[in-house]
């Protein structure tokens, strides 16, 4: 799965809001994998591993254009690098979060032995809620801006 590809093609899709781009980064080593599924809550599955080969992180950012100098301002991830995955798992059980949704403390996580994607509310209704069938449907469909919660 190219999953740079998929992240354009979904922010291609987009009707809506400021422009916006994803910011890509150097893929994660083999190494920072290693530590990384060391100290996380279980073995993280393999289309994100797949992904942050691709990608140590993908950021939404999008331009700004006070005066004549645009400027482009960090958004938020929409899947966090390998750093932030170990620091916001550090007490996570069986919850695997690896981006925020931008609102009320609610991440969007990974649960073990399952494909599909929900968004957990911790705040409002300490509960999960299904947003994606899989990593690929949800990388798809958030850089669209598709994902309503």
């Amino acid at each position: 799965m190219d999953y740079r590809a998929l992240i354009l093609e979904g922010y291609a899709e987009r009707r809506s809001g400021p422009r916006s781009s994803p910011r890509f980064f150097p893929g994660a080593t083999e190494a920072e994998l290693a530590r990384m599924a060391a100290a996380l809550p279980f073995e993280p599955p393999a289309d994100l591993l797949a992904l942050l080969r691709q990608t140590n992180g993908v950021l939404d950012t999008f331009e700004v254009s006070p005066g004549k100098t645009p400027s482009v301002v960090e958004n938020l991830w929409l899947v966090w690098p390998v750093e932030l995955l170990v620091a916001e798992n550090e007490a996570a059980g069986e919850l695997l979060r690896f981006a925020p949704a931008g609102v009320d403390g609610i991440t969007y996580v990974l649960q073990r032995h399952r494909q599909d994607v929900a968004a957990w509310c911790p705040l409002l209704r300490r509960e999960l809620v299904p947003v994606a069938d899989s990593l690929e449907s949800y990388s798809r469909r958030s850089a669209a801006g598709a994902i309503a919660l």
